[in-house]
């Protein structure tokens, strides 16, 4: 098979194509797979790699601290394309929101945005490449974890050792308005706050005690004061908690603060002026302490020149089935494991999903139409990649 022939076979995604897509996509989206859930995360594995394997792919599974993460390759060892997603959602196993539905163009269900579909444009994509007998032939990895909702928080490492052989990554996180793909996102840091006092019986020995809640609340209102709009610094205070009854005066109270940073250097700067803050607090409340624990890390998404090289050859495929292609214009606020990847020095294109609407709420949907575009323009751009 060649170019020519491959682009005849995805200028129209056939009713056999689409109806094999809508069939994975719905028995994903209806497996419950919050990030917590062991037995469904455990189900949609298992769907995943059998789908792989089907390719005629290599899959190799990895026992994280919790879940499994699996990677399936076409054999072709270092310099290959990889093939980024997450297959944990948000969605409680409780959830009302259950079922996949087709309402015209339009799909709905849990997950179905973040990132299930996203994972069905890349299976529908290595379907075709199967099919067109070029798959085994492309230098490709497949990477998909069941923890990026909780920040990669077991996967991280494994990711990055598949990445450390990789000339190029692609995540599939949903795309963009206008079929956008992704080139740079905040980084994000999530940090445990905790202040420590003393106890002491409120009404007859409150001059003996030391209260942590007030020292807590004096640093968190100078803390708030790091956001600044125009350099896309935000500081969040997201959960405060403290102390056990009004007539004890508190000896702990503890916060969670979320703090999204464009540059790694702005959050440096952030973190010196948090500590400085809880000094000054921990000084005003006599006989307190705060402590800043970095809870965990994402780092930006920097957006280089070499992803832009990519992010034009990914164009040039859609180009050629007529198909337009654009960046995000500015940078997502919400990040990816494309940020790892990003800093780890790998071309990375992140957005390879559908678009649509909705992520992470009950009315979760995406657009067909631009999911049939991504398969048709993947498969291409995958082909033209691992043959050059």
């Amino acid at each position: 098979m060649n170019e020519t022939q491959l682009h005849s076979r995805l200028g129209t995604i056939s009713a056999a194509d689409r109806e094999w897509s809508i069939c994975i996509l719905k028995k994903l989206v209806e497996i419950n797979s919050s990030s917590h859930n062991e037995t469904g995360l455990s189900a949609v594995c298992t769907l995943l790699k059998n789908t792989l394997e089907n390719f005629g792919l290599t899959v190799l599974t990895i026992n994280l601290k919790k879940g499994i993460a699996l990677t399936a390759s076409s054999g072709h060892g270092s310099n290959h394309i990889l093939c980024v997603g997450h297959y944990d959602t948000v969605h409680q196993e409780n959830s009302a929101f259950s079922k996949f539905i087709v309402d015209g163009d339009t799909a709905r269900g849990p997950g179905v945005l973040d990132m299930k579909g996203g994972i069905t444009v890349l299976l529908s994509a290595l379907r075709i490449l199967s099919e067109q007998k070029v798959l085994l032939d492309l230098p490709l990895t497949v990477f998909l974890n069941p923890d990026e909702e909780i920040g990669t928080i077991y996967s991280k490492n494994a990711l990055l050792q598949t990445a450390k052989s990789a000339r190029s990554a692609l995540v599939f996180e949903w795309g963009r308005e206008q079929e956008a793909v992704i080139l740079r996102r905040k980084g994000i840091a999530v940090l445990d706050i905790s202040a420590k006092g003393r106890q002491a019986h409120s009404g007859n020995a409150h001059q003996d005690g030391a209260n942590a809640i007030v020292a807590l609340a004096s640093f968190l209102t100078k803390a708030c004061r790091i956001t600044d709009y125009a350099a896309g610094v935000t500081l969040n205070v997201g959960k405060v908690e403290g102390g056990t009854s009004p007539t004890i005066v508190p000896d702990f109270a503890h916060a969670v603060v979320d703090v999204r940073f464009p540059e790694t250097t702005l959050y440096t700067n952030v973190l010196i002026k948090l500590r400085t803050y809880a000094a000054e607090s921990a000084q005003e409340v006599a006989g307190t302490t705060i402590e800043i624990i970095e809870n965990s890390v994402r780092p930006p998404m920097a957006g280089s020149d070499a992803s832009k090289d990519l992010f034009a050859r990914f164009s040039e495929a859609g180009r050629i089935l007529n198909i337009k292609s654009s960046v995000f214009p500015g940078i997502i606020g919400g990040g990816s494991d494309a940020n790892y990847l990003s800093e780890a020095g790998i071309p990375t294109l992140d957005g390879m999903g559908p678009c649509g609407q909705g992520a992470h709420t009950n009315d979760e949907q995406i657009n067909l139409p631009t999911f049939w575009r991504r398969v048709s323009q993947l498969a291409l751009f995958l082909y033209r990649e691992g043959v050059k």
